[in-house]
């Protein structure tokens, strides 16, 4: 750990010593626990002076249902703190992540976690392990000028690491900052803010072989690394290393009533992305552009929480629409002509019911439905991909309480994943490697109907210290294809029937 990563960790730990004055429900109401993680940053969103939390976990999951992009194997130890303090009129937020991952039988992505749907990525079949590792802060500042007025500024910060070590092998070092200025406004039980999205990132990716046969021959077939310039369009032993170099900008803002009953939150989002590979340091005098991505993401999200005697009600509808677009100068020499499309939409519906009686025992139960379309394109190997599906989960869970204040909660979650409409269309003749390993696999699990589900239990505890909440908690997750004939796509067949994935993990916590 680098001097300045170690100074991000170290900021935090004040913020969390001074954050022992918060409420059990924060932490023991589904609702609430779950309300509180996802808008910790929203200052104007919480009447509590401070709250806060650390854990430590572990997860491993396993299992060859999956994308072609996923390892068979993968193993992540991870610490991760947020907190929220209030010292006289300045108010500070912010949660850190430091994780560990380690994968095994990875193949067919030669590329970091973070950018899910940009392209210009190596790319070979060779399945290998992979390790890989996140620092990542967010903070928000906020002071209040006048009754009514509270200027704020988020900095974001995320660096991370990947590495492999079977040839081809890929290291990736890809570092993010973006310093987001604001303005909130609050009177009575009305709250809004708006923020500014500024930032910049920088990756530098970098392919090497140890075996010097695995580099200059092409005898070794799932060896060879190509670089991928699209969704099917890509190019051989075309270069050992490149960079990134992004640029974002945005908006975004809020709206929120807190009422004795009702609380009403509104947030939306605009963000939008410039990526620039090339192989040159970007202060060169001549600097080449390769390729550019252009990618815009709108976010729209809104909460209702209504409070009876002894329960609580909450309704969310969040939706998310991603356009990406790019050009390269091999498909246009002034990168103006796009040869790669991709469409994200997905909607959300969530439902949640949690009973507040003052009894041992209460019960919560709750629906989520989602709908998510994926379309990509790629004009160079006449490769258009479309998949819709709708994703259907209930909830129950059973909260008991015992007089020394110990908590155990108890929960079951199935799922199902529906296939609504998909299609794939290839040219017969541009069908390559990636074209096998990559679009048609994927395509069929997105096509493929899953069941599954998760199980959860969670014990907390105030018997080690009066003024924290202690806890552990175990969750297992589990999805089978429902699918039992083989599928056939352009020759290529694909059987997913039987094919499962598990995953668990388990976690120590602390509540301040």
């Amino acid at each position: 750990m680098t001097s300045k990563q170690l100074l991000v960790l170290l900021c935090f730990f004040p913020l969390l010593l001074c954050a022992q004055e918060g409420k059990d429900s924060l932490y023991i109401n589904p609702i609430k626990q779950a309300f509180t993680q996802e808008n910790f940053l929203q200052h104007t969103f919480f009447k509590e002076a401070n709250f806060g939390a650390v854990a430590v976990g572990y997860s491993a999951e396993n299992g060859d249902l999956r994308l072609s992009n996923k390892a068979f194997t993968k193993q992540d130890f991870s610490f991760y703190t947020y907190g929220f303090n209030t010292i006289g009129k300045t108010k500070i937020s912010g949660d850190f992540l430091f994780d560990k991952q380690f994968e095994d039988s990875l193949a067919n992505s030669l590329n970091n976690t973070i950018d899910h749907w940009s392209p210009m990525n190596y790319y070979a079949t060779k399945a290998g392990t992979y390790e890989r590792q996140n620092y990542r802060a967010n903070v928000t500042i906020s002071q209040a000028v006048t009754a009514h007025l509270r200027p704020f500024i988020n900095v974001l910060y995320h660096k991370h690491w990947s590495t492999g070590s079977v040839d081809p092998r890929l290291e990736s070092n890809k570092f993010v900052l973006k310093y987001n200025p604001g303005v909130a406004f609050e009177k009575n039980q009305w709250a809004s803010s708006v923020k500014l999205i500024l930032g910049k990132s920088y990756e530098r990716q970098d392919l090497t072989f140890k075996n010097i046969s695995f580099k200059e021959s092409l005898l070794f077939p799932e060896r060879i690394a190509y670089l991928n310039l699209g969704y099917g369009y890509i190019s051989i032993k075309d270069t050992s290393h490149f960079r990134k170099f992004t640029n974002h900008i945005g908006g975004e803002f809020s709206l929120a009533k807190r009422g004795q009953q009702d609380e009403i939150y509104l947030q939306g989002s605009l963000e939008r992305s410039k990526e620039e590979l090339s192989h040159d340091v970007r202060s060169r005098k001549e600097y080449t552009v390769r390729s550019r991505y252009i990618e815009q993401n709108i976010l729209a999200k809104f909460t209702w929480i209504h409070t009876y005697d002894q329960a609580l009600q909450a309704v969310k509808v969040d939706f998310e629409k991603i356009h990406g677009y790019d050009g390269n100068n091999l498909f246009s020499s002034n990168l103006n002509t796009v040869n790669y499309n991709v469409d994200v939409q997905q909607i959300g519906f969530s439902y949640q019911w949690n009973s507040l009686r003052a009894k041992p025992i209460n019960y919560d139960f709750g629906l989520q439905l989602g709908l998510q379309s994926i379309n990509r394109s790629d004009y160079a190997s006449y490769t258009a991909v479309e998949n819709n599906f709708l994703h259907v989960k209930p909830n129950f869970s059973v909260r008991f309480k015992a007089a020394n204040q110990d908590n155990l909660q108890l929960s079951v979650a199935p799922m199902l994943r529906k296939s609504v409409h998909s299609s794939l269309s290839l040219s017969e003749n541009s069908i390559n490697t990636f074209s096998k390993n990559v679009v048609i696999p994927d395509y069929a699990f997105y096509a493929t109907d899953l069941f599954g589900g998760d199980l959860k239990a969670q014990y907390l505890t105030k018997r080690i210290s009066a003024n924290f909440l202690i806890g552990i908690a175990y969750e297992i997750n589990y999805m089978k294809a429902l699918n039992k004939e083989t599928q056939y796509y352009y020759t290529q067949a694909l059987d997913f029937h039987g094919k499962s994935r598990i995953q668990q993990r388990l976690s120590l916590q602390l509540y301040l």
